[in-house]
Parts: structure tokens; C-alpha cells; sequence
């Protein structure tokens, strides 16, 4: 497996403050550029997490933005994989799917929410189907989150192949269109109970790869109806168009298993009951209105096969699951 550790920062930063010549900046695309606008050039840096480079660079980093430092914008995480890594694979984890802008809480869906923890709100309940603008959902993409990834909606032809399949740990539920408020016939809402997996170490949860601690105060979390955000933070300007406020919420309950807003490192799992759809007990993510933290979903090599032949896997990026 190749690790690799994405960087988007400040060229003026970087020039100043980085020992190492890593890195391309966007200078070349603006031959012309006035000297008062360089402020406005990035570096790119793509450098394997084996690099020795690579955790010196990122501590550095670290260190720039605990000291509020705002030059040295994103960083992200991808994964590839050789073919005798996938062959020999014993889960594999749907780290991100194609993503739709909205929730179906913007569409009438409606949910009770008397036993809702208030800290990461376990125990919010749908009542009756979700709500949803068939319109708008994507062409071509069998598989998709709305901006709430409890919310995973795939096609009737992704239900008919797991069926077929008698691929189990997945059951599907209508969904209401809204511009006829009926029945869709071609889209439905896809359930996996999320209580087969437990995350285990070396599994590292945390807020993003530059604030592995959750339970940190110096965070930032989405609400889709806030005001204009002063400033959008990294995590929220590559992961989501929508505006941020800043909040002391502390992204852990222990009681009901929230770990923070995204998994940092590869699933790694404990010994489980297998299914062909299965998705963990741990959650991540954030909290809002009609946005709540959710499992992470893994699927057998079984499920992976059918699903890759049938061609519904497009717009999913999928890394290993590890089993103990």
C-alpha cells in the first residue's frame, strides 16, 4: 500500500519556513502576477508518508497551526493499493461516496428526537421514509450519501443486484419523491444496522490530520444553515460547501462511541460475525440540524466482487478494512 500525504499551503509560508525544496508552486500559472497578489499563490506537496521528509514536514505544519497560523491550508490522506493487496483483502472499507448537496431533512423528512444525546446525537430517529428531489440526484452513480451519511440512497438497480446476490446485512427502504410525493421507483434509501464491527488500535480517529485530538477545544464544526463563516476551515473547504461557525463542542461521547470527525488511518476491526454489509458501532462526524455523526461502512470481498463486476461502485473510493 502507498500512502500519500496531499499539502495546499501558502507559497510565501513555505518559502520562509520549509528547510526541504518539496513541492511545486502555482507561480507558474501566473507568469504575470503583481508582487502585492503573491500572498495568493499556493504549494503543492505530494510526498509518501514513508518519505523520511514526510513526518518532519508534518510536524512542522502541526506546529504552525497550533500557533494560529492560517498559511498552511489543507492536507489529505490517499491510499492506493496493489492488485495482490486487493485479491488477498478480508474487508474492504467505503471510505467516501459520491455525495449529494443537501439532506432530506431540507425536503420534509421527519425524525423524533425526545432520546437524542445531546453530545453527539445518538438515539435521533427517522420517522417514516426519507424526503428527497429525485431530480437531483446524480446520473450514472448507483451509491451516494446526502450531506448526512446516515443517509445512503442508492438505485433500484443496486437493491435488485444485492438481492439477486443474496448478499446479506443490507435491507432497503422506499423513499418518498418530492415533487409527486410518491413512491421513487428509482432510488431507495440502502440500511446497514451498525452494530457488526468494533474499531481497534492501531485505528486513530481525530478532527483532521493536523488535530488528532478530538476532545480539543480549538475546532471548528459544520452547520449547514450558519451565517458567513470569517474563515472556512481545511477539512471544511475539501469536504463540504457548506458554511462553518466556530464552537467548543468536543467531538468525543464515549457512551455512545463518537470518536471524532473522520477516521485518520486504515479501519482496522476486531473479530465479528461476518456480513456481506456491515458497519461499526464507532461513529464520526459532526453534528448539526439534520446532520448527525455515522458508522463507517465496510463490505465483504464477496460484496466487492458483485458490486465491481455490475459496475456500481462509480464515484465510491474504497481503501482495506483490516480484521484482527
Amino acid at each position: 500500500m502507498i500512502e500519500t500525504a496531499h499539502y495546499r499551503i501558502s507559497e510565501v509560508w513555505a518559502e520562509q519556513n520549509l528547510p526541504w525544496p518539496v513541492g511545486q508552486s502555482s507561480e507558474h500559472k501566473y507568469p504575470n502576477l503583481p508582487a502585492e497578489l503573491r500572498p495568493l499563490l499556493t504549494r503543492s506537496i505530494d510526498i509518501s508518508t514513508s518519505d523520511p521528509i514526510f513526518a518532519p514536514l508534518h510536524q512542522l505544519i502541526i506546529e504552525a497551526r497550533r500557533q494560529n497560523c492560517t498559511n498552511v491550508g489543507a492536507v489529505w490522506v490517499t491510499r492506493k493499493y496493489t492488485q495482490h493487496e486487493l485479491a488477498n483483502a478480508s474487508l474492504f472499507h467505503l471510505a467516501h461516496i459520491h455525495e449529494v448537496n443537501f439532506t432530506c431533512g431540507d425536503h420534509g423528512t421527519e425524525y423524533q428526537s425526545d432520546e437524542e444525546c445531546p453530545a453527539c446525537g445518538f438515539g435521533r430517529t427517522l420517522i417514516g421514509s426519507l424526503k428527497l428531489p429525485v431530480k437531483q440526484m446524480p446520473k450514472g452513480i448507483d451509491l451516494v450519501w446526502t450531506q448526512n451519511r446516515n443517509q445512503i440512497l442508492c438505485t433500484s438497480r443496486f437493491a435488485d443486484t444485492v438481492i439477486q446476490a443474496g448478499l446479506t446485512g443490507a435491507r432497503f427502504r422506499a423513499v418518498i419523491d418530492t415533487a409527486t410525493n410518491v413512491v421513487s421507483n428509482a432510488w431507495l434509501q440502502l440500511e446497514v444496522p451498525p452494530d457488526c464491527l468494533s474499531l481497534i488500535p492501531p485505528s486513530q480517529c481525530g478532527d483532521s490530520f493536523l488535530n488528532l485530538d478530538p476532545s480539543s477545544k480549538e475546532i471548528t464544526v459544520m452547520t449547514s444553515k450558519a451565517p458567513t463563516s470569517p474563515q472556512k476551515s481545511w477539512w471544511m473547504r475539501l469536504f463540504s460547501t457548506s458554511e462553518i461557525t466556530a464552537t467548543n463542542r468536543n467531538h468525543v461521547c464515549p457512551q455512545h462511541l463518537y470518536r471524532g470527525l473522520r477516521i485518520l488511518t486504515e479501519a482496522f476491526v476486531g473479530q465479528a460475525e461476518m456480513a456481506d454489509f456491515m458497519a461499526t458501532r464507532d461513529r464520526m462526524g459532526v453534528l448539526s440540524y439534520d446532520i448527525t455523526p455515522s458508522p463507517l461502512l465496510l463490505i465483504s470481498p464477496s460484496a466487492h466482487k458483485v458490486l465491481l463486476e455490475k459496475k456500481l461502485l462509480k464515484g465510491v473510493r474504497i481503501e482495506v478494512g483490516r480484521m484482527a
